[in-house]
């Protein structure tokens, strides 16, 4: 059942209002309106809307405002709140979602409760227990931290010849990609290498060698969402199947893998037919050495080109593949293949590329929602407090850690997943708003955790969605099969902006109308 505010609440909001230059709700302030007071008037207001009794002191100032004034502001005040309230009843009513499969909570920037229904239930989140995995990052790594890939090699250089194997060492780098790759190279470039004799070696072994979080549904699947995690890593461990029709009606299409090298290999069954349709699918084979990609279906001789993500399997021998094309393409040449194994400790350092700052990680996670940077932030986490072949068993102590530093209670929260894969993640939405209260008073990370956010009918996961309210809500959603879910900041005109967290579990015919009421919920709360 929704709860609205209380009496004293509603009276307390007022009085912490800004007139005339008073901070009415402040110490001070109410001993200078003391000093000033000339009259105090009590006044019984039955309001039938809210179905209580309020009792309110006014303090009558002739410096600030009459009496009679204040009375009729206090009057507009729990007016307008009031039928806010109504409309969120109302909305919750005809959205024939039943309230058992709601959690809503609002407050203001100072923590009061706005309205709340179920707050103390716990619900299964999403993608939005991201907003944990970012704020315990950002909190936990120092503000400059970047993550290193590093080229390494302990043979000799004679001339242009290594004389030996050729190391690259995964650094946990989850922004790690082409542009990251052709950097390292460039710079390996410049030793003046042509040949390296040897192999080129993958070390991951910063991380353990579990690539799927446990936290997972365990049937594994090609989609880009799925891809595994690796201390060494490339391009979200994802290639892109980009598939155009041909000429003429009848002939196979045209499929490309980018990028290509020799860890991937196409296999083209798409054909092209008339019209400007497509269906096309593709299917995943693990070979001994690499992925086998199968596109299968038809597309349109006038369909435009069409893309497909889907992920590979072993992140460590599809970087080091990479590795081994983009210094074919820049002339040196490998004699020997690409395996897995370990840096010596005397090896020394031919090429390093730093990743971007840990802030603009985040916010790739936080804008798209990307589950696999989410693991490999939070095996970061576990390698940065001194855990070897870091694990996300490890890191998800660090996490629990950081909430349990917060003030959460262990008894009302469950997280086995970082990115919110997991039906086993269990939250209550107030502990949402209270992360994001506390986070609002983080000046050393909160600048950078706001701008991570989905922005409204402009970026990110809510670049279409509430374009009506651009740029006025700032929100990390969640889906999942039986879940929606949507929390964060709302702008308001010439008001103080409101905290809040909206989560659905119930049924997947539902998921629609669950994301319209939290959209019409926004649309109330924003005004």
């Amino acid at each position: 059942m929704g709860t609205y505010l209380k009496p004293e609440t509603l009276c307390e909001l007022f009085f912490t209002s800004q007139f005339s230059g008073f901070k009415i709700g402040s110490k001070t302030g109410i001993e200078e309106m003391e000093k000033t007071c000339y009259t105090s008037v009590m006044v019984m207001i039955e309001c039938r809307m809210l179905n209580f009794w309020c009792l309110f002191l006014v303090n009558g100032l002739q410096r600030l405002m009459s009496p009679w004034l204040a009375i009729g502001l206090f009057f507009l005040v729990s007016t307008s709140h009031s039928e806010a309230l109504k409309e969120i009843e109302e909305s919750v009513k005809r959205s024939g979602i039943k309230k058992h499969e709601l959690s809503l909570y609002v407050t203001n920037r100072e923590g009061r409760k706005v309205y709340a229904l179920n707050e103390n239930q716990q619900f299964v989140p999403a993608s939005v227990t991201k907003l944990i995995a970012a704020a315990a990052t950002l909190d936990t790594l120092p503000e400059n931290y970047k993550f290193t890939t590093r080229l390494k090699s302990v043979a000799s250089q004679n001339q242009q010849i290594l004389k030996g194997a050729l190391y690259l060492v995964g650094g946990g780098d989850p922004s790690f990609v082409s542009e990251s790759l052709w950097d390292l190279v460039n710079q390996f470039i410049r030793t003046d290498i042509r040949v390296v004799e040897g192999d080129i070696i993958v070390d991951d072994t910063m991380f353990d060698s579990v690539r799927y979080d446990s936290g997972r549904v365990s049937e594994r699947n090609s989609r880009a969402y799925d891809a595994p995690v690796g201390a060494m890593s490339f391009n979200w461990n994802s290639v892109n199947i980009y598939v155009r029709p041909s000429m003429k009606k009848g002939t196979p299409g045209r499929v490309y893998l980018d990028p290509g090298n020799g860890y991937t290999s196409l296999v083209n069954r798409v054909r092209t037919v008339g019209g400007a349709g497509s269906s096309l699918r593709v299917t995943r084979k693990k070979m001994k050495a690499g992925d086998q990609f199968i596109v299968s279906g038809s597309i349109g001789v006038r369909s435009s080109e069409k893309v497909i993500y889907r992920s590979v399997t072993r992140p460590g021998l599809w970087s080091g593949h990479n590795l081994k094309a983009f210094l074919e393409r820049r002339g040196v040449k490998i004699n020997g293949t690409v395996r897995l194994g370990k840096t010596p400790g005397m090896a020394r350092t031919l090429a390093e590329k730093e990743s971007k700052e840990i802030f603009l990680i985040v916010r790739d996670m936080m804008k798209f929602s990307n589950n696999y940077v989410a693991e490999m932030l939070t095996k970061n986490l576990a390698a940065y407090k001194g855990e070897l072949k870091a694990s996300m068993s490890a890191g998800m102590k660090v996490i629990k850690q950081y909430l349990l530093s917060l003030g959460f209670q262990s008894q009302h929260f469950s997280i086995t997943s970082p990115s919110g894969l997991s039906r086993r993640n269990k939250f209550r939405v107030r502990d949402f708003v209270h992360l994001l209260l506390m986070l609002k008073n983080k000046n050393n990370i909160f600048p950078e955790f706001l701008t991570s956010l989905p922005i409204s009918g402009l970026d990110g996961t809510l670049k279409r969605r509430m374009k009506n309210h651009k740029g006025l809500v700032r929100a990390k959603t969640g889906r999942l099969n039986n879940v929606i879910a949507l929390s964060g900041f709302v702008s308001r005109k010439n008001k103080d902006d409101l905290i809040f967290a909206f989560v659905y579990n119930g049924s997947r015919k539902k998921l629609n109308k669950a994301m319209k009421l939290h959209e019409r919920l926004i649309e109330v709360l924003s005004k």
